[in-house]
């Protein structure tokens, strides 16, 4: 059922941020940096609220929230989204919705790589050849020209309007100069705003992105997906809000621009703000929310794969919108983009033993369990809080038979020792064996003994 549920979040997390993708595409009127500041800010509000409610028993647990882990989830945020995102929305300014998530395509391809580098997987010919062929289709969707949009009755001229150069009259009509409005030619587009450097601008939230993902996916376990959203998307929040208030400290007392500088947020009307705190809604919530959820209940091959098929749902988008023509050559290969990736992720990756992946963090173990050999009784485990694998366990027995722990008798800490994907108990205070060995199942998350007991982690 997990995979299942994760194989959809996956599905639906590309479907949500195109939608939000195209909202500010079309409404959003002030800087990256201001658009980054207000969705983490919003976003971070949500996954506050979330986590609190998701673990009342223990809420911001420092066996959950331990110092590597949020070390490694705030570098995440810092290059994922402080400057991959600012990066992201930089490239939405200046090539548009759908060149920038075509572009996204390639985030499989580079986290395939990353993962051979970092992940310890081995690249096959799938791979190669899946490589190849992603690399076509963005290649040849990126070049492709903006479609027109559709005339429209005041894209024509009334009578007596003056003609640019070139424009014909009627037929057998003399052209004379008299006839003609010669237009000057238009300014280049500044650097800022060339498409080159939006390019530039999505190839870096790419690399970002990819290398965020897999320290998220080293370092959240253990953590539920509000959680861990809220340390990337909380900090991040935090070190916009500090360079925002840094700069407008320095800028106090000086003339105010005519708009508003890149650090704050624009003048907008209340209905466009509406408008955006929507797309924040799909993109930064419920989008990052259903891929980290994703994340962690399938591969991340398969993950990343059905996260790249943002295009598909792009191209009907923008058509929908901003009634921008697709040609059929851009739609060919966003399909062949898409195809590559699939073939990449599906086929192209050798599955590793978590066990033996740097991927596989100590932290998996800690949390909440429940026993079904004794139904409602806690259990409990917690590092120790030095990063070497030692942990305590601890728990209630009630009456033999109660179906809900009646009587519950408290035993414990009891010592234990964690080593990749086992843990080894110290069960000797409570005349068992001294070195009860378990191991942890991704799959059914939780602990499983060895007379085929699991201990159900509880989010």
């Amino acid at each position: 059922m997990s995979a299942l549920l994760g194989t959809l979040a996956a599905l639906l997390s590309p479907l949500l941020m195109s939608v939000g993708f195209v909202i500010w595409d079309k409404h959003w009127k002030g800087s990256a940096f201001a658009l980054n500041l207000l969705k983490c800010s919003l976003a971070s509000l949500g996954f506050l609220l979330l986590s609190l409610l998701t673990r009342l028993d223990a809420p911001f647990s420092a066996s959950v929230f331990t110092g590597e882990a949020v070390y490694y989830l705030a570098v995440s945020s810092a290059i994922g989204i402080l400057v991959g995102d600012i990066a992201w929305l930089e490239a939405l300014r200046v090539i548009g919705a759908r060149r920038v998530i075509v572009v996204d395509t390639l985030k499989p391809f580079l986290s395939a790589l990353l993962g051979y580098k970092v992940l310890g997987e081995e690249l096959n010919g799938w791979a190669y050849l899946g490589i190849a062929v992603t690399v076509l289709g963005v290649t040849v969707v990126s070049l492709e020209k903006e479609g027109a949009k559709a005339a429209a009755p005041s894209d024509v001229k009334d009578a007596g309007e003056p003609l640019s150069a070139g424009e014909p009259l009627s037929a057998g009509e003399p052209l004379s100069a008299a006839d003609v409005e010669v237009a000057a030619p238009p300014p280049p587009p500044s650097f800022r705003d060339s498409r080159e450097l939006g390019y530039f601008w999505a190839a870096v939230n790419v690399a970002f992105d990819c290398y965020a993902s897999v320290l998220t996916k080293q370092h959240g376990k253990g953590m539920t997906t509000w959680e861990i959203a809220l340390v990337r998307f909380g900090f991040a929040a935090a070190a916009m809000l500090l360079i925002s208030a840094g700069m407008a400290l320095r800028d106090r007392g000086r003339r105010p621009p005519a708009d508003a500088p890149w650090y704050s947020l624009p003048k907008m009307s209340l209905p466009v703000y509406l408008r955006i705190c929507l797309g924040v809604l799909f993109v930064t919530f419920f989008c990052s929310a259903l891929r980290n959820y994703a994340l962690f209940q399938i591969s991340l091959a398969t993950a990343l794969t059905l996260g790249g098929i943002g295009p598909i749902y792009a191209l009907p988008l923008v058509y929908l919108v901003k009634n921008e023509r697709v040609t059929p050559r851009a739609v060919i290969f966003t399909f062949v983009s898409v195809a590559g990736v699939a073939v990449l992720c599906l086929f192209g990756v050798v599955p590793v033993d978590p066990s033996s992946s740097p991927a596989f963090s100590e932290s998996v173990f800690a949390g909440s369990y429940s026993d079904p050999n004794h139904p409602g009784c806690a259990r409990l485990v917690v590092l120790d809080g030095e990063g070497a694998g030692g942990a305590m366990v601890s728990g209630e027995d009630g009456d033999e038979g109660s179906e809900d722990c009646a009587n519950p008798v408290p035993w414990g800490p009891l010592d234990a020792v964690i080593d990749g994907d086992s843990i080894e108990i110290d069960f000797s205070p409570k005349g068992g064996p001294s070195d009860l060995t378990a191991s942890y199942d991704l799959d059914r998350d939780g602990i499983l003994f060895s007379d085929g007991n699991l201990w159900a982690k509880i989010e």
